[in-house]
């Protein structure tokens, strides 16, 4: 049996990689690799496929903490976009990439292609008809974020299976067998490593109304210290890897139990790791000790969820946090000796009923700590708290299209908050 394993391309407005990696493919890779199960894999996004003179073609640029731009090529906007004054990209290695690869293989019996944003649905579109173009008696099977949230929408390709789970997968390939414990993932993959993904644990305790991870993720687990701790050593030694990106949703919850012994025990190996956060962490939980350890293990970017300033609206969004809390949190980080390069906050923008004002006096707020401002436009998700007060105020039929979830345009903010409106806060936030 013959196995293909794709990663899409993105068609949006903006695509930057923020120590991205499509790791729910990568954890199937994991398994068939352990396991001894033939297959191949190509990741679209993996610029480490690109030569020297296509980087530069591209202008691809590459930071020394892992995150980079994307190849991109300006494409015509589906017509339901006409609407909105910004360019439309394809982001990804071209076509003729993925067409020299699959000269190389055997025909696969099974394709499996994930998928992330909802609204990035045209990549997986384009792999789709790739696949049966080039190898029609394949069986295709998708899976990921976007089906999970908008299975109705995606049974729309009529492929032949659409999967929630990894084990959903293993009972159509019939590896009744296979082993299934933790494997780390097979980062041999990529040419370049610039960083590896982490995740200590999966899901969330919390329900923010904005958020799906408890639809996607219907229990809270946190993995086991030595594991994760033996996890980087081997990214480190096998790979060279010393950048490391958390994808928790929750790295700071249980610390004393948690967070804690993990970090002690790393920071004991003295190696010259490097550790990100691209989501935000939970300011609470943030205290003297946790913002002392992260610095000694040499964390380089850490960003605060505080989302809005305006106390009502923390309480309706899930009051994880308060201003108080907040400002603690920063004291905390910069007596541990952070400075402003490394700190940053996330800020909501274009919720239902968020109005302007609220808006700047948030930026207002963050602005008097010294942190980077970092403004997170809304995106309305299905099976979320928020999502029938999203239908009701959106400006698109966001039930129907899930290309309307687009955070980019703006979709179930107030009339007064156009793209240009947003523009005028950014510039005061960065200022």
């Amino acid at each position: 049996m013959n196995i293909l394993l794709i990663n899409p391309p993105i068609y949006d407005f903006a695509a930057y990689s923020l120590w991205a990696r499509p790791v729910g493919l990568l954890k199937i890779a994991s398994l068939f690799h352990y396991n001894s199960v033939n297959f191949e894999y190509f990741d679209f996004l993996d610029i480490s496929k690109m030569d020297k003179s296509e980087i530069k073609k591209f202008k691809i640029k590459i930071k020394d903490s892992g995150r980079h731009s994307y190849p991109k090529e300006e494409i015509k906007k589906p017509d339901i976009f006409k609407t909105i004054n910004r360019k439309f990209y394809r982001f990804g290695l071209q076509k003729e990439k993925f067409l020299k690869f699959i000269e190389n293989i055997n025909p696969p019996d099974y394709v499996i292609i994930t998928s992330i944003m909802t609204y990035w649905y045209l990549g997986v579109e384009e792999v789709i008809n790739l696949v049966r173009k080039f190898f029609p008696l394949a069986k295709i099977i998708l899976g990921g974020i976007y089906v999970n949230l908008c299975k109705e929408h995606a049974k729309k390709f009529k492929i032949n299976h659409l999967v929630s789970s990894i084990d959903e997968i293993v009972k159509i390939l019939n590896l009744s067998n296979i082993k299934k414990k933790f494997f780390p993932l097979p980062l041999h993959l990529y040419k370049e490593n610039y960083f590896a993904p982490i995740y200590t644990s999966f899901g969330c305790p919390y329900s923010c109304v904005y958020c799906a991870n408890k639809f996607l993720n219907n229990s809270f687990y946190q993995r086991d210290a030595d594991e994760v701790l033996n996890e980087i050593i081997y990214y480190y030694d096998n790979y060279k890897i010393k950048n490391f990106a958390f994808y928790d949703d929750a790295l700071l919850i249980n610390k004393k139990q948690h967070f804690i012994p993990l970090f002690q025990k790393l920071i004991k190996l003295k190696k010259d790791f490097k550790f990100y956060c691209p989501n935000g962490l939970h300011i609470s939980e943030i205290d003297y000790e946790v913002a002392t350890l992260m610095y000694e293990a040499n964390f380089q970017d850490i960003r605060l969820s505080l989302e809005t300033a305006n106390e009502i609206l923390q309480k309706k969004i899930g009051y994880k946090t308060n201003n108080k809390s907040f400002a603690k949190a920063v004291e905390y980080l910069e007596k541990a000796s952070f400075s402003k390069n490394n700190l940053s906050v996330y800020l909501l923008v274009g919720l239902p009923h968020q109005k302007v004002e609220d808006i700047y006096s948030s930026v207002e707020f963050a602005k008097k700590f010294n942190v980077k401002v970092k403004l997170a436009e809304y995106s309305p998700i299905p099976h979320t708290k928020l999502w029938e007060e999203a239908k009701a105020v959106a400006q698109y039929n966001i039930e129907k299209e899930p290309l309307f979830h687009n955070n980019k345009i703006l979709p179930v903010a107030t009339k007064e908050l156009t793209i240009d409106e947003l523009n005028k806060i950014k510039s005061f936030a960065h200022n």
